[in-house]
């Protein structure tokens, strides 16, 4: 649960996991309009009710874009590190540039935050 002003939580875990894979300083920006209700994206916020019949959450995208340069094993790891089924975020897109012995990578991740209901 990230809870209220969830962003910057968010914005310090994927830093965090870049840097563990030797990506220093990825500029990160966080993406306010990724609940989609305006935008029509078909990752809105969804409510869900546990089956033992529970009080009911809703499950919020928090969207955030990171771009960086790196050494093409920094990014590999950090790639590795982003399809780990234990990290809780979703790759919407990335768009990889090669400059040199270094790629330039922009990274859209979604993690989705369980929220309680009013």
């Amino acid at each position: 649960q990230l809870g209220e002003d969830a962003n910057p939580r968010v914005a310090r875990e994927v830093a965090r996991l870049f840097e563990k894979a030797g990506i220093n300083e990825p500029q990160l920006i966080v993406d306010a309009d990724r609940d989609g209700e305006e935008t029509g994206d078909p990752r809105a916020s969804f409510e869900l009710a546990p089956l033992d019949g529970g009080a009911g959450f809703v499950l919020v995208p928090r969207g955030l874009r990171a771009q960086f340069r790196a050494g093409f094993s920094n990014l590999r790891r950090a790639l590795d590190q982003l399809g780990d089924p234990v990290i809780p975020v979703q790759v919407d897109r990335v768009t990889l540039l090669r400059e040199g012995l270094q790629v330039r990578a922009d990274i859209e991740l979604v993690y989705w935050s369980r929220e309680e209901q009013l």
